[in-house]
């Protein structure tokens, strides 16, 4: 909460958090400037979004200006934003390990994102646990066609972008480690017309 509360930061999304209710009522209690929106799943994955109570303030009587829904268990969530005239929704994602679990839940987000209507204010962000541009990898190599066509059709059919691989298409960096390998698998991705403001 202290770096929330020095940054000035509004809302940062989590993933595998393994969140257990009782964990949330103590880190609420120790923080009191933080409400937290968990979506666990029995401690394992999970996502959670924590929110700067300092800068996200609301009316007692009027309720809380988000709206928070469990789209999959442990996997994906979304908070709706609405407070000082200002409306976005932000889906937090924590992809599968597996090829076919990652496809499927690729699949079961399409799905929703065509039922559910979404503000034009829209970021999906988190640990996606694949990469779509061989760059983002190290040694370069693309992942799994399959797993990538299915990912460019969630992005065409809701205009997203890449936001850091549009500001940076030559640059190599990497959020992920694992003995010779490095992979930018965690990102976040707008709305075309939400980086035109940027």
């Amino acid at each position: 909460m202290t770096m929330m509360r020095q940054r000035k930061i509004a809302l940062i999304a989590l993933q595998e958090t393994k969140l257990t209710e009782k964990d949330k009522e103590i880190i609420e209690k120790e923080n009191p400037g933080l409400a937290l929106e968990s979506n666990p799943n029995n401690s394992k994955a999970g996502t959670a979004f924590a929110i700067n109570k300092d800068i996200v303030k609301w009316e007692k009587q009027e309720g809380r200006p988000w709206k928070h829904v469990t789209i999959e268990k442990g996997r994906i969530s979304k908070i709706k934003l609405e407070w000082n005239d200002y409306k976005m929704t932000i889906i937090n994602i924590y992809m599968p390990n597996t090829k076919t679990d990652k496809i499927e839940t690729i699949k079961k987000l399409r799905n929703y994102l065509e039922s559910d209507q979404q503000d034009n204010n829209l970021l999906l962000v988190g640990d996606f646990n694949f990469i779509t541009d061989e760059q983002d990898q190290s040694p370069p190599h693309a992942d799994d066609p399959g797993l990538t066509n299915e990912w460019n059709k969630l992005e065409i059919d809701n205009d997203l972008v890449d936001g850091w691989r549009s500001s940076h298409m030559n640059d190599r960096q990497f959020t992920y480690a694992q003995a010779n390998s490095l992979g930018r698998i965690d990102r976040m991705y707008a709305v075309r017309n939400m980086l035109k403001d940027c």
